[in-house]
Formats: structure tokens, sequence, C-alpha cells
């Protein structure tokens, strides 16, 4: 089972393409919190390999869009 994401702490960061999504974030979807965000080229074509909390992973274009929801830096989080 995928966790449930508590958006109310998270700043929605709207629209990205998959180039700027960073370890950590959350895209809109079934998932939960991305765990890893590895850059591949598989075949020659450059991808994006997006692995999330539950062990699924989705190897996708670097421009595609998603909605993206990122935890704001806070002092004391070091």
């Amino acid at each position: 089972m995928s966790s449930v994401v508590d958006y109310k702490s998270w700043e929605d960061q709207g629209s990205l393409p998959a180039s700027q999504i960073q370890s950590g974030d959350s895209i809109s979807g079934p998932y939960g919190k991305i765990v890893e965000y590895t850059e591949c080229i598989p075949g020659g074509i450059p991808k994006i390999r997006i692995t999330f909390e539950d062990g699924t992973q989705q190897l996708v274009d670097k421009g595609l869009m998603f909605h993206v929801w990122r935890q704001p830096y806070r002092r004391g989080d070091w």
C-alpha cells in the first residue's frame, strides 16, 4: 500500500517537467513520495527513472509534465 502524503506541510510547485523533479518530491498520483530520481539513456534516448516509496518505478521522458509537491526547507532540518 502506498503512503498518504500530508500535503498541508508541502509546497505546491505546480506543473514541472520530469527533468526538474527531485528525490523527496511527491507527484500527483497513487505512488507516494519519490525516493530516487536517476537519469538514464536506454537505447540512446534520455529518460528519467523515478522510484517511489512503494518500490514502483516509472521510466518517463524528460519533458513529461507532472504536478509536483515539495517539502519546504525548514530551519533545524539538517
